[in-house]
């Protein structure tokens, strides 16, 4: 590594073995000019951890000689690899930041007025177009430059956005116009405006009061508080639970709910609302399982959804994201309203079994289930290996795009669908009797804007009865189980509405759909610039 710059980088990205990294902690032992180095990295580190997601722990850093984990190499379903970077990691880069700041703020080889240096309470990491208003008539008012240490004292900030770090760990983002006062290493009051306040365990108990006795206690959450300019406050949750007390009185707030203080004065829940979140984060780059869904209900926000992954839960129409589960019946259906396809020209019949589920296919009894397998020979697996969709055809399964941008906060993000192998699951691989066909639509609005059958982009047209029908495929255009596969990726733009997958018994040429068991692995929507 030609200089410290170099090692720091490489440190972050986890390219330094065992001895670069002893050598990398001596230097910063010995030298405070490396120490304020690797502070402005780990500070930028920070910023890109609170707007990807809270961090799940504080590490102990790099000064006490351990090693942070490395970016983790997800491997999806088709072999297709993603580098992101772990809660873990990024959660680490914060505490070394931390860390370094108590070193450089506590004496050690740093020269400077210890008393001043013992006031520090939190550290300003990010002023993104932010305006403050003129505080040169306070006596002492708090600096406002990028990297600046804070004491007690009131943040006025007319428009923009700042980030303060406490040295508990605890991160807010405040959100102009607003009047943040710093009060303590772990605790802050907010007089008006809007924070967003985002706490690893270290920082178990971060407070932050507001008008007329109000006080909102984290436990180990991410949350907004918003004071109006009569001094009422609300509180929206998005992940973990707060305890917010008016004048004593006090109510456990779980993730997905909202409580505000009413004209009278008293508490009250109201609806949850993700804008505070859309303005402080980018929207999150990583992909969404949508079997992922089928263990939460309608309401609940996206990351806390993603959080949860139960194996062969069953969709349903109270899921988040999930407007409707159709299994057989009449070949015309509605997908979405006044969006009515005639599914008989991909094969559909009115049979149907079993359920539609995460991660596997489930039956109609606790014998006939079992975990998807894509890997093109006879295996029949009960514990869950892939990722993905089951629906035994004749099934579709129609995802509402708008509720997932609200709980997600993708507003005007194109999306595309990806299911890496879809096709006949390995259990019934090699059934001669088995033979499928697979499509995604896509919903607009003035109906259907896009579709792919079989992984193949083919489009259905409207006829004068105002149903949509597809082109009667051939007799060899179907899926079979012979261990090959399709893939799909579907472009979705933002105007998209509803996302449906069909699955098909292609006709039922052998007069049933015995063993039809369709599969969508790696089946989510990625997020595209």
């Amino acid at each position: 590594m030609k200089t410290l710059t170099d090692q720091i980088e490489a440190y972050f990205d986890g390219r330094l073995d065992d001895q670069q990294i002893a050598a990398l902690r001596q230097t910063l032992h010995e030298s405070d000019e490396a120490r304020r180095q690797y502070l402005i990295w780990s500070t930028l580190q920070s910023e890109l951890t609170w707007q990807h997601r809270a961090g799940a722990e504080v590490f102990t850093p790099l000064l006490k000689g351990e090693i942070p984990p490395k970016p983790t190499l997800r491997r999806l379903p088709g072999g297709r690899s993603v580098w992101y970077i772990s809660a873990a990691s990024l959660a680490a880069a914060i505490a070394l930041t931390i860390t370094l700041w108590f070193v450089l703020s506590s004496g050690g080889s740093r020269s400077g007025d210890h008393e001043a240096a013992m006031q520090s309470l939190a550290l300003l990491t990010d002023t993104r177009h932010a305006v403050f208003l003129d505080d040169s008539q306070n006596a002492a008012p708090l600096p406002t430059s990028l990297g600046a240490e804070l004491g007690p004292g009131l943040l006025h900030l007319q428009s923009g956005t700042i980030q303060v770090m406490f040295k508990s760990g605890a991160v807010v983002d405040v959100i102009g116009p607003s009047d943040f006062e710093i009060v303590g290493p772990n605790r802050g009051h907010l007089s008006r405006g809007t924070v967003v306040a985002q706490v690893p365990p270290a920082a178990h108990g971060f407070t932050v009061t507001a008008p007329h006795g109000a006080e909102i206690i984290d436990l180990g959450t991410r949350f907004a508080l918003r004071v109006d300019e009569a001094g009422r406050s609300r509180v929206d949750v998005l992940t973990g639970r707060v305890i917010m007390s008016l004048d004593g009185f006090g109510r456990t707030i779980e993730a997905g709910q909202a409580w505000a203080m009413s004209d009278g004065g008293e508490l009250e829940q109201v609806a949850w609302d993700a804008s505070p979140w859309a303005i402080v984060e980018m929207a999150s780059t990583e992909p969404i399982a949508l079997g992922n869904l089928f263990d939460d209900p309608a309401g609940r926000p996206l990351e806390s959804a993603m959080q949860t992954d139960s194996y062969q839960a069953v969709a349903d129409e109270s899921d988040l994201g999930v407007d409707r589960v159709i299994q057989g019946g009449p070949a015309v259906q509605e997908l979405a309203a006044d969006v009515r396809l005639d599914l008989a020209t991909l094969g559909w019949t009115a049979h149907q079994y079993g359920k539609i589920s995460n991660d596997g296919w489930n039956g109609d009894s606790e014998f006939e289930t079992g975990a998807i397998s894509t890997t093109g020979r006879l295996i029949k697996p009960a514990e869950r290996i892939e990722q993905g969709v089951g629906m035994h055809a004749n099934a579709v399964l129609v995802i509402d795009l708008e509720q997932l941008r609200h709980a997600g906060r993708l507003k005007d993000q194109h999306l595309r669908f990806v299911s890496d192998r879809a096709g006949i699951n390995d259990d019934a691989f090699g059934d001669g009797n088995v033979h499928v066909r697979l499509a995604a639509v896509v919903i607009g609005p003035e109906g259907i804007a896009a579709a792919q059958v079989n992984g193949q982009a083919r489009m259905p047209h409207r006829d004068a009865d105002g149903v949509w029908r597809f082109d009667t495929p051939t007799i060899n255009d179907v899926v079979l189980a012979d261990g090959r596969y399709v893939r799909f990726d579907l472009p979705i733009n933002p105007d998209a509405r509803y996302l449906a997958l069909i699955a098909t018994g292609a006709g039922d040429v052998d007069g049933g759909i015995g063993h039809d068991h369709t599969v969508f692995s790696g089946a989510r929507l990625e997020i595209t610039p």
